[in-house]
């Protein structure tokens, strides 16, 4: 029978009957005339061995098959060796073991179809371990879980094992086999970030780390790390993950959701153990005699499990939650960017596109943000309801009222939001509309002398917007109230039933059943009032997204043009039936057939700006394009107007424009101009040249690094035209479209420009680019090859070459007098070469040193801007309504002492006293986010707001230029709406939490002293997770 120990059973805790009992499924073995709490050998082996092995082995050649797929990812190193050697000891190992158990009397239990199962994952384990190991980029997850859930499970059989005493050295073979397990779940967990190949290097630490890491969040460990250091710069951020960039978001959020769905329903099963684990551990409390140290023991480690796995299922829902919102704010943002750029010139509202970005992607957010919890709200309200009838019995149909009230309410409520939400968003934008425009003519706006004129107009507007936004705020006041019904009032129903029920059946309430019924109530609570807290701002988020739908819906610019190279080359190209086969004529870049269009734009009525035009332009001869209608006809040419009628055939499907209004990137001068196109120095250095740029960058002190600001702020007018029209120089496209540029320059810089660009050897007709040149410079006729005159009806009036023209008693023979005047006079006036002096935009880019962690002073001024007397009389009702809250709990310990000993007598006291407390804390409930949401939080957006105006307003000009309008447009848009909506909430249950926390650990620490040896220790680790 092996070989037994010389200790006897009875002094192990066991005898022979303890030993047949093994053969039992059990689950718990049983010891004559003693309460156990043990399982059974045969449970053991068939549970925590057979099955795990079994999941091992179905998810082992699916896994595979998926890794066989992917290519190698990391360079041989010493860590698989490691691994290998590992998994050989453990497999010889495994081998012994099942020899050492067939020989031994644990056979006639589960042990050799378990051991037989172990080794068979054993040998899945190392051919899945090389795949994990060598073709994925993070440690294996499968590997890791599989090997820290069957480390305590074989310890277990391992304890009961030695407890038997029986089979000695089969004993120590599966110690040893423990002990390997331990050393490969150590390397499997070990990342594999070194040692990936080159091009991985880019992921970020989460991307690479394992199970452990990513639940424990240790990846952020080198984060907290420069926190502690210093200050975090947008630099020590880690590369975003590939699942979180907008153009993956769409087709991942899916993906996502159903792993968000798994945390949850992991986080539910860890809350609905707590009732009956608090209803164990009060029954051991109260009669420990009885029971067996181990049962003790056992709900010691059930507490652990249970409150560790809140911990990790928690923060992994809540994280799965953050990732999913990320990628909803990547989609909405990059589709509502890419809508944009469809948008014809004509239809653009950019206050639009930014308030969307902004105020409405950010509601949406938020509303989504405790979304994850919805899915299993009813049902965890259906599994409480259900435990807490068996605990309570009917007294159940008080909470159940409580419950039906509390989460009815919102729906009601819900379209009421939804309506106030748009006007809200509506008020907000039309604020943002008119700061744009500020910002955008900021120059021009403090040259006139209108900042205050303006600014005030921004105010009044930032008025009007608060005044839309009280009824949105009174409605979050109730829907707060009925998010906190259930938890206020829901104790009061319950007992009100039960006092009832007590005076007909007599039955008296005691300690356990009370605290098994609170803490179910409180299971009952937290769904409902996840439902009530996140179905309201989720309907009124549809308002946001209906906004987001107009925009995304509304009409873009149709482009007519048709590429049609020659025949040898055709391309495809939008066109009606039969155009396809036609060719462009020979040597012709673009033409026009009959072609009508029309500017439609929501600001104004729709005209006719081109109609049937039929032309033909070539390399050889590049018209100009002069009087009335010619930014149409441009506009016409880039399909930014509405077609109607012709055909437009086009040779290139690329073409380079320059507006009157230069479009600046708030970038580096070099980087402005070198666009998307490759940067070569011989070809930028000719274009800085022929633009006359040469010395406006020899005159700065950072060169063409400069930053040129926000919409060029940072530049002079005509060095914004320069620059644009460098940029379409340089990207050698080969239609060129010029919409009256050189009006903006001054007389040098003109004629040295036109010279050298557009001159009879300019730089245009050595490249051969067919350039279109609209203008109104009559002087600049004559260096035309091709001239078309368009009349006030968009019609050609009159077309040629100069020679011609000027032959004909029309227009352009009108226009000749005029250009000789204006060319000899021209010759007589000087010029000067305006060069801006103005400071030049410098993004410093080193860490903000004046911002340390945890500014008091950037507290004390939003509290000031809250008002000291509304904060102090706030604060101290909070407080009151933070015991009160607290108060159930105390006050039922009381009720059930007194119970035990005056009876069910004293019930309608104390039952008074609770119901008293109750409707208080509503009462007070009311009062404090009615003052927070319809005082104070507009006061403080009032303050705040006018703040920020004036300091805006009676900014320099170069901290305008330096700063940039996006980021001044983010403080008045997204930081102004977070001011509104996020922060009143979430600084009322923060000051809620922090006081009910305190008023906890205060009853904790009377009750139980030990704990408070604890308690510093809690408090400095809080402090230094939130520093």
């Amino acid at each position: 029978m092996g070989i037994y120990s010389d200790i006897p059973l009875e002094l192990r805790g066991f005898n022979e009957t303890s030993l047949v009992d093994d053969d039992n499924f059990g689950p718990f073995y049983k010891v004559p005339g003693k309460s156990t709490f043990d399982f059974t050998l045969l449970f053991e082996e068939t549970v925590l061995s057979i099955i795990p092995s079994v999941f091992l082995l179905i998810l082992i050649p699916p896994r595979i098959q998926h890794l066989w797929k992917s290519p190698r990812k990391v360079i041989r190193s010493h860590l698989l060796t490691s691994k290998i050697i590992l998994l050989s000891i453990f497999s010889i190992l495994q081998v012994v073991n099942i020899i050492a158990i067939f020989h031994s009397p644990l056979k006639k239990c589960a042990s050799l179809p378990a051991a037989l199962l172990a080794f068979t994952a054993t040998l899945g384990l190392c051919i899945l371990s090389y795949f994990e190991h060598s073709r994925n980029i993070r440690p294996s997850s499968i590997i890791n879980a599989y090997l820290f859930f069957t480390l305590p499970f074989d310890a277990a059989q391992l304890r009961t094992r030695w407890l038997r005493g029986d089979d000695v050295a089969g004993n120590a073979i599966s110690t040893s086999i423990l002990g390997v397990k331990f050393l490969h779940l150590i390397l499997e967990a070990k990342g594999k970030k070194k040692i990936l190949f080159p091009r991985y290097d880019y992921l970020s630490p989460e991307t690479t780390s394992g199970l452990f890491a990513r639940s424990l969040f240790w990846w952020l460990i080198p984060l907290f790390r420069l926190g502690f250091e210093g200050v975090v710069r947008d630099e020590d951020l880690f590369v975003a993950d590939e699942e979180l960039l907008s153009d993956a978001c769409e087709d991942r959020l899916r993906k996502y959701w159903g792993h968000r769905l798994k945390s949850t329903s992991s986080l539910t099963f860890f809350r609905f153990m707590q009732p009956f684990l608090i209803n164990k551990i009060i029954s051991l409390v109260s009669d420990p005699e009885s029971k067996s140290p181990n049962i003790g023991w056992g709900l010691i480690a059930a507490s652990g499990l249970i409150y560790i796995g809140l911990a990790l299922t928690a923060s992994a829902s809540q994280h799965k939650a953050n990732r999913m919102t990320t990628m909803v704010r990547g989609s909405l943002i990059s589709a509502i960017y890419s809508h944009t750029l469809e948008l014809s010139l004509t239809n653009l509202d950019q206050s639009t596109a930014v308030t969307l970005m902004s105020s409405d992607v950010e509601r949406i957010c938020v509303a989504l943000q405790p979304i994850h919890n919805l899915w299993a709200s009813p049902l965890e309200i259906a599994l409480a309801i259900w435990l807490l009838q068996r605990e309570i019995g009917i007294s159940l149909l008080g909470p159940l009222f409580v419950t039906i009230v509390a989460v009815s309410g919102p729906f009601f409520m819900a379209k009421y939001m939804g309506a106030a939400q748009k006007i809200w968003m509506d008020r907000i934008q039309m604020r943002i509309d008119t700061s744009v425009k500020m910002l955008q003519s900021i120059r021009g706006v403090k040259m006139l002398g209108l900042n205050e004129k303006i600014s005030s107009l921004i105010s009044q507007l930032r008025e009007t917007e608060i005044r839309h936004s009280l009824k949105m705020r009174r409605l979050f006041v109730v829907m707060i109230a009925f998010g906190k019904m259930s938890d206020i009032f829901t104790p009061g129903a319950a007992f009100i039933i039960y006092v009832i029920v007590a005076s007909v059946n007599g039955k008296v309430l005691d300690v356990s059943s009370a605290f098994t019924a609170l803490s179910l109530i409180a299971l009952l609570v937290a769904p409902i009032r996840a439902i009530v807290f996140a179905a309201p701002p989720l309907i009124a988020a549809v308002g946001c997204l209906d906004r987001i739908e107009d925009f995304l819906t509304s009409a873009t610019k149709k482009d007519h043009r048709l590429v049609l190279p020659r025949v040898q080359d055709l391309s495809i190209g939008r066109a009606r039936p039969g155009i396809l086969s036609r060719d462009v004529s020979a040597g012709s870049e673009i033409e026009l057939e009959n072609m009508t269009a029309r500017e439609d734009s929501s600001e104004s009525p729709i005209t006719i700006a081109v109609k049937n035009l039929s032309l033909a332009w070539s390399t050889e001869s590049p018209p100009v394009v002069t009087d009335v209608g010619k930014s149409s006809l441009l506009k016409g040419l880039l399909a930014e107007i509405l077609s109607i009628k012709g055909n437009y055939h086009i040779n290139h499907s690329e073409v380079a424009f320059v507006d009157q209004t230069s479009w600046i990137q708030s970038c580096s001068i070099r980087n402005n101009i070198v666009g998307t196109s490759d940067y070569e120095s011989a070809w930028y250095q000719r274009v800085m040249h022929v633009c006359a740029l040469e010395n406006d960058i020899e005159g700065m002190i950072e060169g063409d690094d400069t930053i040129a600001g926000s919409g060029g702020a940072a530049l002079s007018g005509g060095q914004k035209l320069r620059i644009a029209l460098a940029r379409a120089v340089y990207s050698r496209h080969k239609v060129l479209m010029l919409d009256d540029v050189f009006s903006g320059l001054d007389i040098v810089s003109e004629e040295q420009i036109f010279t050298r660009l557009l001159g009879r050897h300019g730089l245009l007709r050595q490249l051969g680019i067919t350039t279109i040149l609209v203008t109104h410079a009559a002087h600049r006729l004559s260096y035309a090859d091709h001239i078309i005159a368009l009349s006030v009806h968009g019609t050609v009036a009159e077309q040629g070459t100069f020679y011609d023209l000027t032959r004909k008693n029309g227009y352009v023979s009108s226009l000749a007098t005029k250009h000789v005047i204006e060319t000899d006079t021209s010759k007589e006036s000087e010029s000067v070469d305006m060069k801006d002096n103005d400071d030049t935009a410098r993004e410093i880019s080193s860490a903000d040193l004046e911002r340390p962690i945890g500014n008091w002073a950037t507290y004390r001024y939003y509290f000031e801007s809250l008002g000291w007397w509304n904060m102090g009389m706030w604060m101290g009702i909070m407080v009151f309504y933070s015991l009160l809250l607290q108060f159930p709990k105390l006050w039922i310990k009381f009720w059930t002492g007194a119970i035990a000993i005056h009876g069910n007598s004293i019930n309608g006291f104390y039952l008074g006293i609770l119901i008293a407390v109750e409707v208080t804390s509503m009462f007070l409930l009311m009062i404090l986010t009615s003052t927070l949401l319809l005082k104070m939080i507009p006061r403080s957006a009032t303050i705040l707001r006018t703040a920020l105006l004036t300091t805006i307003s009676n900014a320099p000009l170069y901290f305008l230029t330096k700063t940039g309008t996006g980021s001044i447009i983010n403080r008045l848009s997204h930081d102004l709406s977070v001011l509104d909506s996020e922060l009143p909430l979430a600084f009322l249950i923060v000051i809620n939490n922090i006081l009910t926390s305190l008023i906890q650990a205060f009853l904790i620490c009377i009750s139980a002293s030990y704990f408070s040896l604890a308690l510093p220790f809690i408090l400095l680790l809080i402090y230094l997770l939130q520093k």
